[in-house]
């Protein structure tokens, strides 16, 4: 009997989290579309999301690492979120089948959360690194963090220095903020008494 050719193929990956895991809240489903990171945390239940081609990657992570699929040019991948069953979700790159024959090419990868190896594989990696609102502030520490450890090899000494550079920086600002709470330390009674006289 015959067979109909399939129209998509996909390549999945899962993720499961365990009702009293501690990092549970750090187990998150990724894909990149449409020059943006989309996160699925794991939690109860995975709600099923499309995302239409081109996809850049997919992924799994978790608090400090993360593994990830990126389909090669001139792969054009979907992508295909799903939960499979309460605190576990399924993530899937769809490509599309033309003909008898298929091949995907990819790139995997799987390995800690460090942004210097997530660019050497794919700049849009570095973005499963969640930084939150902070991120604008943190790259440039990060680096400056990173300089002054090649010069001293202990990032103790390197956070202590780091933290010394940003307090002067911040000085003026302090300084400012100090002298005006003074101000109005001084200014205080005075207010106090024409609160009591009117």
């Amino acid at each position: 009997f015959k067979t109909a050719i399939p129209k998509t193929a996909s390549i999945s990956l899962s993720q499961a989290s365990g009702k009293d895991d501690p990092e549970a809240q750090d187990h998150q489903l990724v894909y990149y579309s449409n020059d943006a990171l989309e996160r699925v945390l794991i939690r109860e239940t995975v709600d099923s999301k499309q995302a239409p081609a081109p996809v850049r990657n997919i992924g799994t992570t978790s608090r400090y690492f993360t593994l990830a699929l990126l389909p090669m040019p001139p792969v054009q991948a979907s992508a295909h979120i799903q939960g499979q069953a309460a605190f576990a979700g399924t993530a899937s790159l769809v490509v599309p089948i033309s003909g008898n024959t298929f091949s995907i090419p990819l790139k995997v990868y799987f390995g800690p959360k460090e942004l210097d190896l997530l660019r050497a594989v794919d700049p849009a990696l570095d973005h499963t690194v969640d930084l939150g609102w902070f991120t604008l502030f943190a790259y440039p520490l990060l680096k400056l963090l990173k300089v002054f450890y090649a010069g001293i090899k202990n990032y103790g000494l390197a956070i202590i220095l780091l933290t010394i550079l940003l307090k002067v920086l911040t000085y003026p600002l302090t300084y400012k903020s100090m002298k005006s709470m003074r101000e109005m330390a001084r200014i205080q009674p005075q207010i106090q008494r024409l609160k009591d006289r009117y």
